[in-house]
């Protein structure tokens, strides 16, 4: 293994952040918000404003933020110039080692604030406990077997727990997912199924070609009517581009009203769908 960058997800009642003119704000349920390593960094290539990434993380009482969550607490202090300052978390004073630019492109990693994980296993709540709230990033090296890290990880929770779960009949197991197959691997929580997923682009598109077929063979029949109009207007004076932008505008339209949800047109028409889908 080239690098293992565990993470857990934190949560504080209370976040107070002491300005430079001693006004002090406080945030509540702040989300977003991990507990990790030095290693997280080395995993994602997030760009460093100020801080140092080599040594980011290497004491409990630091933390490092994102330039997003940073202006949001200090809003008119530069970037750079945050280094020391402190926040409390609750009951817990820490100090500021680093900030770090927000990813610039859609990412799975969208933590804003990074704490210390804490070094032994045991001093943390709930170490024997496993749930979504944790989650172990492991980059293999350029030979690395996946079977090998399922062992060590096997192994490692036998040393911890291995007594103790099977004491009440509990087995568990361990299993790789390459980050790329994230959001379908149907074992991570809120993952889908890509079988599901293709299934329902397969009824999509169905559906869209019904609606085509079906609106190609309402305007043929209209054909003949639309020949004796367009005569009509021909005769009496109408350019022949004036006619290609109206048919353009009579095929565009119900598409672009049909973009808006019903929810839109209901304001207009004053009728409240909740109300009409309760009476149904």
């Amino acid at each position: 293994m080239e690098l293992v960058a565990p993470i857990a997800n934190r949560s504080f009642e209370s976040i107070k952040v002491k300005r430079s003119n001693n006004e002090t704000l406080e945030f509540n349920a702040q989300d977003k918000i991990v507990a990790a390593t030095t290693d997280y960094f080395k995993l994602v290539p997030y760009k460093w404003i100020v801080g140092n990434p080599n040594t980011a993380l290497k004491n409990n009482n630091e933390v490092i933020l994102t330039g997003s969550r940073a202006k949001q607490y200090f809003p008119d202090a530069d970037l750079k110039s945050l280094l020391g300052k402190t926040i409390q978390y609750d009951d817990q004073l820490l100090t500021v080692t680093g900030v770090v630019a927000d990813l610039d492109y859609p990412s799975s990693f969208v933590d804003k604030e990074f704490i210390r994980v804490k070094p032994n296993p045991q001093e943390a709540e709930n170490w024997e406990n496993s749930s979504s709230n944790f989650h172990v990033y492991v980059k293999l090296t350029e030979n690395g077997q996946p079977s090998q890290v399922i062992a060590l990880a096997t192994k490692k929770f036998q040393e911890m727990v291995g007594e103790k779960f099977k004491q009440h009949n509990i087995t568990a197991g361990y299993e790789l997912a390459p980050l790329t197959d994230l959001h379908f691997n149907k074992f991570i929580l809120n993952g889908s199924d890509k079988q599901v997923l293709f299934g329902l682009i397969g009824i999509a598109v169905f559906l869209l070609i019904l609606a085509s077929i079906n609106y190609i063979n309402l305007t043929t029949a209209r054909v003949p009517a639309r020949a004796r109009e367009i005569g009509i207007r021909k005769t009496l004076g109408e350019q022949p581009r004036h006619l290609t932008r109206s048919f353009i505008k009579e095929t565009f339209l119900p598409v672009y009203l049909g973009c808006y949800s019903p929810g839109h047109w209901s304001r207009y028409l004053n009728l409240p769908l909740v109300h009409i889908f309760q009476k149904i």
